[in-house]
């Protein structure tokens, strides 16, 4: 056998080698993707925190206030966003306090997702609260989201976890089973998400109020307070 030959022969078992190595991993990967969705599947709920608010007066899907409030005030959020949460339990609830719940504004709550990478958790917890705002519960189940929010794609928002909130709240289970199996509301939250881009969000959460610049991650309550004052004292 000429040299040529032989290099030839090692060149072509060099190359078999890598095509076996490279099919090997391929093989790795997708066994370890089919374990974690098994994993998923098969997995216990867990424990959660349980929330007993029941939906808020003037609640609407996911708006509340006044439909005939002077100002609107849109949050753009991801339930996985730990700033979100943050913005949630100290400033959210001062806001509806003081302006919600007298009439002042109306406030309305969308949906942007940014946490997701390589997982679906935010999208699901989004869809999911779609389908508690089908049956007027958008609000506590919100809270409840955002009370068990512990880290980013860890399970925290398992679909399986997603519908036991719901039966916990006493929600109509097969009827959020059945609205969240089929994906019904991924267009709205597909919708907000484009809605937030075309209006220059690009974080969480993102507070949109006329005559303002969008408020951007969790700020102080004096910062949102400032700014809702100037738009009802505008013309």
């Amino acid at each position: 056998m000429s040299k040529r030959q032989q290099i030839r022969e090692r060149r072509q078992r060099q190359a078999q080698r890598q095509r076996l190595f490279a099919i090997g991993g391929i093989v790795v990967v997708a066994l370890a993707v089919v374990g974690w969705l098994v994993y998923q599947n098969f997995r216990p709920v867990g424990s959660y925190v349980s929330v007993t608010s029941t939906p808020p007066p003037n609640s609407d899907g996911s708006a509340i206030g006044s439909p005939d409030a002077k100002v609107v005030v849109t949050a753009y959020e991801d339930f996985q966003c730990p700033n979100c949460r943050n913005f949630t339990q100290q400033v959210e609830e001062r806001l509806f306090e003081e302006y919600v719940y007298t009439g002042k504004i109306r406030y309305d709550y969308a949906h942007f997702i940014v946490v997701d990478r390589g997982g679906n958790e935010s999208r699901r917890a989004a869809e999911a609260s779609e389908c508690a705002a089908a049956q007027g519960w958008f609000w506590p189940y919100h809270e409840t989201v955002f009370a068990n929010q512990t880290g980013e794609n860890i399970g925290d928002f398992a679909d399986k976890r997603l519908k036991a909130f719901a039966g916990a709240l006493a929600l109509d289970q097969q009827q959020f089973d059945s609205c969240f199996d089929t994906g019904k509301y991924s267009n709205v939250v597909t919708g907000d998400v484009t809605t937030g881009r075309s209006l220059g969000v690009t974080g969480t959460p993102t507070v949109i109020i006329p005559g303002a610049a969008p408020i951007v991650g969790a700020q102080n309550y004096e910062v949102y307070r400032q700014a809702i004052e100037a738009a009802l004292a505008a013309p």
